[in-house]
C-alpha cells in the first residue's frame, strides 16, 4: 500500500509541475519558421534561402552591431540586393543585434538605450527592414530592467506592423543569477512579438562531452518558460550545429555546422547511432596519421578518436514535436546554411504536418527551485590560447570607378579577424579611415573609396587584421589615382585645315608625333580634352590640335 501511494504521489507531483498554460496536445495551428543568417555572402544568403523550398516566414541576418559607445552599428553585410530579394519571395527580413557576448559593450548599449532604440528604428525605416531580433547576451541580472525597457522602448518607436522580438536563454532550472537573470520573462513577452528560446547549449566549449540539445533538456526548457510566458509567444530555437571532443584531448565541444558531418564520417568510415537516454545522433570517427587531411573552421582535425554529438533530422523532428504538443508559435534555427543537405522538407512536413511523437515522456517533475550554480551564468568557459598562426591577408585586385570616382579595394584573409583599412597620401598622412577594427569573418571582402575630393597622385591602403589571439598582420598596397571623366563625347567628323598637321599621342605639344594627316583630309573626332582633338587614327588614337581642324 506504501509503494501505490508513493507511485501515486509521484504521478500527482509530474502533474502538478506542467506548464499553467493550455496543454492540447494537438498540432499547433501555426507553422512559423524563422532562421538567422550569419555565415557568407548575399548570394550564399539567398541560395540557402532557396534550399528552403518556402518554409520561412522571416530571416534574421547579422546586419546589427554595436559600437563600444552603445550606438548602432551596422554591418558590412547590409546589402539591400538581399532585402528586395526577400521581399519578392514573401519573406521578412529582421536582422539581429548582436553584442557578440561582450558584457561591457551590451551594458553600455542598454545604457544607452534611448539612442539606441531611436538609430534602430530609424535604420529600420531607412533600409525597408521588417523590424529587429534583440540578441544581446552575457549581461546579468542586474541589467534586466535596463534590457527590459530597452524592449519596451523598440516596440514603441517601431510601427506595430513591423516585429520586435528577443533572443532568450534556455534556463531549464530557473536561474536567476548571472546571464539567466538578465532576462524578465514576464515583461518580454508583454512587449515582443514572441521571444526566441535559443534551446541548445546544453554542452558547450571547454565543457564536458555531452548533447548540443538532449530531448529531457528541451522539454524542460519549453516547460520552464511556460510558466512566464503564453505559448504562443514561443519560438522554440534547435541548432544546426554540433560540437566535437577529442580522447585525451582538454579543449573539446569545438562547434561544427551539420553540414560537415556526414562527409567527415564518410571519409574515416565513422558510425553514426541514435542515444536512446538524449535522443539526440552521435558520431564517433578516428582519423590516423596517414589519413587525408580535414579542416574545419580554421582548424586542421589532428589525429585521434573523435565524437561529435548534434541534432540530425530525426531529433530535430523530436524537437519540433514539442512545438504542436505546447501549440508554441513555432521554430527558429541557427543558422541557415549550416544544416544538413536535405532536411527542409522533413523539417517543413513535421512543422506542418502535425504530431510528432516524443520518444520517451518526461517521468520526473520540474523542480520549482533548484540551488543555483554561479559557474553555469556563463556560457563556454574563455577559450585558451591556442596554436593559432597569425592571419593572412593577401591583395586581390583594385579597380577604378570613373563614374563616381570611387576605387574598388579587394582583399582576402584567410580567419576571422578584426579589420582595419586606412588610406595614406604620398606624405604618409591618413586622410581616410575605411574600416576601424571590425570583426570579419574569412574570406574574400572589398571596400570602396570615395576619391573624389582627393588629388592624383600616388596612395597606400594599409590594411591590418587582429585575430582572437591578438596576433596581427599588416598588409601595404600602393595605388596611383589617375581620375579620369566618363566620356561622353559624341563622335563626329572633321576636316584638316593645315597643309600637314602633327598626331601626337597626348594632348600636348612636348609628346611623341605618331604621325600626319594632310589638309582636307577627313577625320574622327572622338573626344576632346581642352584644345585637343582625340581622333581615331589607324587602328590607334591620337590628339591634333582643334585649331587646325574645322567640323
Amino acid at each position: 500500500m506504501r509503494k501505490m501511494f508513493k507511485v501515486f504521489l509521484s504521478l500527482l507531483l509530474v502533474y502538478s509541475f506542467l506548464p499553467n498554460y493550455n496543454q492540447n496536445v494537438s498540432a499547433s495551428s501555426s507553422n512559423f519558421n524563422m532562421s538567422y543568417i550569419y555565415f557568407g555572402s548575399t548570394d550564399t544568403f539567398i541560395r540557402n534561402v532557396d534550399k528552403t523550398n518556402g518554409s520561412l516566414n522571416v530571416v534574421s541576418p547579422s546586419y546589427f552591431d554595436l559600437n563600444s559607445d552603445g550606438t548602432l552599428k551596422l554591418t558590412y553585410q547590409l546589402d539591400s540586393k538581399f532585402i528586395n530579394e526577400m521581399h519578392n519571395r514573401g519573406i521578412k527580413v529582421v536582422p539581429f543585434l548582436s553584442n557578440h557576448w561582450n558584457r561591457t559593450i551590451g551594458r553600455v548599449a542598454l545604457q544607452n538605450r534611448e539612442q539606441l532604440s531611436t538609430q534602430i528604428a530609424d535604420s529600420i525605416k531607412q533600409y525597408n527592414l521588417d523590424g529587429v531580433n534583440v540578441d544581446i547576451e552575457n549581461v546579468t541580472e542586474v541589467d534586466k530592467d535596463a534590457y527590459t525597457d530597452f524592449v519596451r522602448l523598440l516596440r514603441e518607436k517601431i510601427p506595430l506592423d513591423k516585429e520586435v522580438s528577443v533572443a532568450v536563454a534556455a534556463n531549464p532550472n530557473n536561474w536567476t543569477k548571472g546571464w539567466h537573470g538578465s532576462y524578465d520573462y514576464v515583461k518580454l513577452a508583454k512587449y515582443a512579438d514572441y521571444l526566441m528560446v535559443m534551446a541548445y547549449d546544453e554542452s558547450y566549449e571547454w565543457g564536458p562531452v555531452g548533447p548540443v540539445a538532449s530531448f529531457p533538456w528541451v522539454e524542460k526548457t519549453v516547460q520552464a518558460i511556460l510558466k512566464h510566458a503564453p505559448p504562443e509567444k514561443i519560438v522554440l530555437g534547435v541548432p544546426f550545429f554540433g560540437r566535437y571532443w577529442v580522447d585525451g584531448q582538454p579543449h573539446g565541444g569545438i562547434g561544427i555546422s551539420n553540414n560537415r558531418i556526414d562527409e567527415i564520417v564518410t571519409r574515416y568510415n565513422g558510425t553514426v547511432t541514435m542515444d536512446q537516454i538524449s535522443q539526440s545522433a552521435v558520431a564517433k570517427f578516428t582519423i590516423k596519421e596517414s589519413d587525408p587531411k580535414t579542416v574545419v573552421g580554421n582548424r586542421t582535425l589532428a589525429p585521434g578518436n573523435y565524437t561529435i554529438w548534434y541534432e540530425n533530422a530525426t531529433s530535430l523532428k523530436y524537437k519540433v514535436g514539442l512545438i504542436h504538443k505546447y501549440n508554441l508559435k513555432g521554430m527558429g534555427s541557427w543558422s541557415l546554411g549550416q544544416e544538413q543537405a536535405g532536411i527542409w522538407s522533413e523539417l517543413n512536413q513535421a512543422l506542418n504536418g502535425g504530431i510528432v511523437s516524443a520518444p520517451n515522456p518526461i517521468t520526473t517533475p520540474l523542480q520549482e527551485i533548484i540551488e543555483e550554480k554561479p559557474v553555469q551564468e556563463t556560457k563556454p568557459v574563455p577559450i585558451k590560447p591556442t596554436a593559432v598562426k597569425k592571419p593572412v591577408l593577401k591583395k586581390v585586385k583594385t579597380s577604378y570607378n570613373k563614374k563616381n570616382h570611387t576605387v574598388k579595394f579587394t582583399y582576402h584573409v584567410n580567419q576571422p579577424s578584426k579589420i582595419t583599412i586606412k588610406v595614406a597620401n604620398s606624405s604618409g598622412k591618413v586622410v581616410s579611415t575605411l574600416r576601424n577594427n571590425v570583426n570579419t569573418k574569412s574570406g574574400t571582402h572589398s571596400i570602396q573609396w570615395n576619391a573624389s575630393k582627393f588629388k592624383n597622385g600616388n596612395y597606400k591602403f594599409n590594411i591590418s587584421a587582429v585575430n582572437s589571439n591578438k596576433q596581427q598582420t599588416k598588409l601595404t598596397q600602393s595605388y596611383k589615382l589617375t581620375k579620369t571623366v566618363a566620356n561622353t563625347f559624341k563622335a563626329k567628323n572633321g576636316k584638316v585645315r593645315a597643309s600637314v598637321l602633327n598626331v601626337r599621342q597626348q594632348n600636348t605639344t612636348k609628346s611623341k608625333v605618331i604621325g600626319t594627316v594632310k589638309k582636307n583630309q577627313k577625320i574622327k573626332i572622338i573626344g576632346q580634352q581642352g584644345s585637343w582633338y582625340k581622333i581615331e587614327y589607324g587602328k590607334k588614337t591620337g590628339y591634333v590640335s582643334s585649331k587646325y581642324v574645322t567640323k
